[in-house]
């Protein structure tokens, strides 16, 4: 390629100052560069305009998006709070409605926008989001507000219908008027039903009034149905069961109630008499018991009363006492008036004539005596209370004193107290002592003395502990008879022997040496012992006849021949008494003292 050069075409000159181009400017030349000019000009300034417009969208979009957001969260908010907040606001406590949170949400944000334009359109935009929202949040409301008026009629229709099943007179009329349309009682003005009230205000439709109507007489009749079963059998009265029976079987009667509902309720009311005939039968047997257990504990109290009074007398003859006494005519007006029966009357009337039990016989006593003492319960205590009475009077062998204390001993056993626990604990213990509750137990392996013994010893326990004035405390008697126990044994005596303190009259002499003298002055220290109960002397008196007696009885055994006082002796003195105890005399002191049969 060949490189033009360039050729000078002036010289140089020696002339200064302003001098004329020699060569002339081209218009068209200078024209055409100021066009490109104002081309250049022109596309710079559609490329600012462009600009602008894309920046005013841009904000505009980041404005409508946040907006679009907050609603949102505003719809959300709104969906959780009162309608009537949300669509009336509270005033009185600040709170907005839905349209002024929207409205206020939107402000804000247009105070953030510099171009006016901009904020402009955004609020032109913001107020046509907020109106198609505000749609959906207003019906939201709406349907809220319809559910809580409708819930608070519906409760308000459930406090009716308890006032219609569970009220009567006015307020079950006025319940029902209110319910279903009719007169107010009290002001005879015309009365809405609850339902058609709803359905006149677009709570619930025509339909669902009709149904809800329909619904509610179901539900009473229902109602009324079983309040009347619940009726008879608070009652207990099978005749109203029968009656529900006879109603159920009407169709005109609860005509508003199901088929279904009919016949359940008419099964529940043929169940209902059926139980009620049962109890009412089951309760007239348990009230023929307790009327009878009545009557007995009646008789029972009355006859102990009597008793008592008749004991306290033949004990203590004071004209105080005798007062007290009760008369054949107070036996006959009691027996008149179901205080007692005839087995009592006949037993007092015996008693107050002086004819007590012809014998006593220990062994029935202690008997009963020992099982009031093992008794379970109650029950069992009242049973052996019951072998008394006809045991007593004339032809018995209870007499009144022991009948008392067997009494005695039972209700102190009924009302559980320490006293009865520890004559039981005692007792059983002084059996096992002596050797009773193995012979009860067994029955066989002892002798007729060793059997005499033990029945001696029981008894006298059970005097002792039961002793209406003075009783022994139970530990103090089974420790006494205990000891009288033993020497009884150690002296071969078929009865107790001797208390300790009157050891010293028989020191050093055996059963076969004592004398008349010895119980004799024996006698004389119980008379002044002031520490003995008179129960207790009573006794002790008893014991000292049975030894006179077997005193008596080996006098009489001795035979002409016997040793006389120096001589060895021919024979056992016991052996002796032993042969002797045929002897009438003894026989019969025994049996009416201590041990008769």
């Amino acid at each position: 390629m060949r490189v033009p050069t360039y050729t000078k075409q002036t010289g140089l000159t020696n002339k200064t100052g302003a001098t004329a181009f020699s060569v002339r400017a081209n218009p068209g030349a200078l024209s055409a560069g100021l066009s490109g000019l104002a081309t250049l000009a022109g596309a710079a300034e559609t490329y600012m305009v462009n600009e602008v417009k894309e920046r005013r969208q841009t904000e505009l979009t980041q404005k409508e998006n946040e907006y679009k957001l907050k609603l949102q969260e505003l719809q959300v908010e709104m969906s959780q709070t009162d309608p009537t907040i949300v669509m009336q606001g509270d005033k009185k406590n600040g709170i907005l409605s839905f349209d002024e949170r929207a409205r206020e949400i939107r402000n804000n944000l247009g105070l953030k926008i510099d171009s006016k334009i901009v904020r402009k359109r955004f609020n032109a935009s913001a107020t046509q989001e907020a109106f198609q929202e505000r749609i959906s949040v207003m019906q939201d409301a709406r349907n809220r507000e319809i559910d809580k008026n409708k819930a608070t009629k519906l409760e308000s229709a459930e406090l009716l219908f308890k006032d219609v099943t569970q009220g009567s007179g006015n307020k079950k009329t006025n319940a029902l008027a209110k319910l279903f349309g009719g007169v107010d009682v009290n002001t005879q003005l015309p009365i809405t039903g609850i339902f058609d009230e709803m359905a006149s205000r677009g709570l619930i439709t025509d339909t669902q009034a009709l149904q809800y109507t329909q619904k509610y007489k179901q539900r009473i009749d229902k109602s009324d149905s079983r309040n009347r079963l619940i009726q008879a059998d608070k009652a207990g009265d099978p005749a109203q069961a029968a009656q529900l029976i006879q109603d159920l079987g009407n169709p005109a009667n609860f005509a508003n109630m199901t088929q279904e509902d009919r016949d359940t309720a008419l099964k529940q009311a043929v169940d209902m008499e059926q139980a009620l005939r049962k109890r009412q039968l089951a309760g007239l047997e348990k009230q023929e018991r307790l009327d009878k257990k009545a009557q007995t504990k009646r008789h029972d109290t009355t006859t102990r009363n009597m008793l008592g009074a008749i004991q306290k007398f033949k004990a203590d003859p004071t004209t105080a006492n005798k007062a007290a006494l009760p008369t054949l005519i107070d036996i006959t007006d009691a027996l008149l008036a179901d205080q007692i029966d005839d087995t009592q009357a006949k037993l007092l009337t015996a008693l107050v004539n002086d004819e007590d039990a012809d014998r006593r016989d220990p062994n029935l006593i202690i008997d009963i005596f020992q099982k009031i003492g093992d008794a379970q319960d109650a029950d069992e205590v009242i049973k052996q209370t019951k072998r008394i009475v006809p045991n007593m009077g004339t032809g018995g062998t209870i007499p009144l004193d022991d009948a008392l204390k067997l009494q005695r001993y039972a209700d102190s056993k009924l009302t559980k107290t320490r006293q009865s626990d520890d004559v039981k604990f005692y007792g059983d213990q002084l059996n096992d002592l002596t050797g009773q509750t193995a012979f009860r137990i067994s029955g066989i392996g002892l002798g007729q003395d060793e059997i005499e013994r033990q029945l001696d010893a029981a008894d006298t326990y059970r005097q002792l502990v039961l002793d209406p004035d003075n009783p022994v405390d139970p530990k103090d008697a089974y420790q006494q008879v205990a000891e009288q126990f033993f020497r009884a044994k150690k002296d071969d005596l078929n009865f107790l022997a001797p208390a300790s303190f009157l050891q010293n009259h028989f020191e050093g002499a055996t059963p076969d040496t004592w004398t008349r003298e010895m119980v004799d002055n024996a006698r004389l220290s119980i008379t002044n012992n002031r520490n003995m109960s008179q129960l207790e002397k009573s006794l002790e008196y008893e014991t000292l006849d049975l030894i006179i007696d077997r005193i008596a009885v080996a006098d009489a055994a001795r035979v002409p021949g016997d040793p006389q006082d120096g001589d060895e002796p021919t024979g056992n003195w016991f052996t002796n008494f032993f042969n002797s105890g045929n002897n009438p005399s003894l026989r019969d002191r025994k049996r009416s003292i201590r041990n008769p049969e």
